[in-house]
């Protein structure tokens, strides 16, 4: 639903409003046989709160759960002292079965920076930067980053 508003404004060629669906790509293209909408990374954020960024294969989730309706729940997660980030090459695992956090700090970093930028920006889109409509916050107060995370030293 996300890219429906910026789709109908092609649709009825109307001009693109910077305010109202600003973080929606216009799909026409990719209906007419593009290959790409123009976005480069997707942020999702779960029903219970969890925040997650996709570039390409790869995905960080900002949880110890499956951050969604699925096991572990967030709550049992942190009981089994689950990683409170995950990272998945979905191209080699789409079923999110081996976080790999650990052996690709760089790549976690640079997703995790990615949606800090997004989320300051106020939109994912080109444009003027916006303000949030509330605080956003990635980690839960009393949750630690795991190395990975942490700033290269």
């Amino acid at each position: 639903l996300t890219d429906v508003y910026a789709t109908l404004e092609a649709i009825t060629e109307q001009p693109r409003q910077d305010v109202g669906g600003e973080d929606g790509f216009n799909l026409l293209p990719v209906f007419r046989g593009a290959d790409s909408s123009g976005r480069s990374a997707l942020i999702s954020h779960s029903i219970g709160g969890s925040f997650a960024i996709r570039k390409g294969p790869w995905k960080l989730c900002l949880s110890a759960g499956s951050g969604g309706w699925s096991a572990p729940r967030e709550n049992v997660a942190k009981k089994q002292s689950l990683p409170t980030a995950q990272l998945y090459n979905l191209s080699k695992d789409p079923a999110e079965t081996n976080n790999i956090i650990d052996s690709r700090p760089k790549i976690a970093r640079s997703l995790l920076r990615m949606l800090e930028l997004q989320v300051q920006h106020g939109r994912s889109t080109k444009g003027e930067s916006l303000s949030n409509d509330r605080n956003v916050t990635f980690i839960p107060t009393g949750v630690e980053l795991p190395a990975s995370l942490q700033p290269a030293k």
